[in-house]
């Protein structure tokens, strides 16, 4: 497996953007991506699979799942998932 010392992703039609933290993704997601659909990619535990979140940031900066109910993004729970190598 490649480490990885930013292993949260942005996906932004090429120009992806890279984090340490969850804080600082879920800072720019709120500053950067106002009234933007977008996906959010990370690696999970035990085993390194890739997991994709795809997001929509309300003009109020509220984050939300892009699709099904469409509730507020759970930074925590992605946080305990993130596989940090």
């Amino acid at each position: 497996m490649v480490y990885e010392p930013r292993p949260l992703k942005i996906k932004n039609f090429g120009n992806d953007l890279l984090f340490r933290s969850v804080e600082e993704l879920k800072e720019t997601l709120k500053k950067e991506f106002k009234g933007k659909d977008t996906s959010v990619v990370f690696r999970t535990k035990p085993n390194g699979m890739r997991s994709t979140v795809f997001v929509s940031v309300g003009e109020d900066g509220v984050i939300r799942e892009s699709y099904g109910e469409e509730p507020e993004v759970d930074f925590d729970a992605i946080s305990e998932r993130l596989m940090v190598i």
